[in-house]
């Protein structure tokens, strides 16, 4: 198996475009977060450096350490601190329902976080949300009935779609 550069994988990927849409997509200044696929993800803005020297990027990401008691800063924190008001009210949001306690156990909640970001099409989320499930204790067993309930709930959401259901009155209940 050969091992491509970054660079071989893109000439390789555009070879559709003319030369100068290849060189303008290897001129933007976006990240490439992940090759999947033969698809490439890019971020839609840069990756900010030197990012905690802002004090209030580092106190965020210190209540993240601190909050997950782990030093590992994933890339939607690294990717929002490029506006730190944005990043600090996500975390706040996130925090708040996500890590404080609640009558869903941490477990559910990140079970119906990846039910949610599968619908919404979101792979960083699936992935990420996915891991905190499995650290969290998701075991395959559940991990498997989940994607069964997503599925299903997939197909007979779009089946009601169809064919434009009334709501049963009985639904409409308090």
């Amino acid at each position: 198996m050969t091992v491509l550069s970054l660079g071989q994988h893109l000439n390789k990927l555009c070879k559709a475009y003319t030369q100068d849409q290849a060189v303008g997509l290897r001129r933007r200044q976006m990240s490439v977060n992940s090759i999947f696929l033969g698809v490439i993800h890019m971020s839609t803005l840069p990756l900010p450096t030197n990012i905690e020297s802002n004090p209030k990027v580092k106190a965020v990401f210190d209540d993240i350490r601190q909050t997950r008691q782990s030093d590992f800063i994933n890339n939607m924190w690294h990717y929002l601190a490029f506006d730190p008001d944005l990043l600090e009210s996500t975390w706040r949001e996130v925090k708040a329902v996500m890590a404080s306690p609640s009558s869903l156990d941490p477990l559910t909640k990140e079970m119906i976080y990846i039910a949610v970001s599968v619908t919404n099409a979101c792979s960083y989320c699936v992935h990420s949300h996915t891991a905190a499930a499995k650290s969290k204790g998701m075991s395959d067993a559940q991990h498997a009935d989940l994607l069964r309930v997503i599925a299903l709930a997939g197909k007979t959401n779009q089946l009601a779609s169809a064919m434009q259901l009334p709501v049963d009155a009985v639904f409409n209940k308090e």
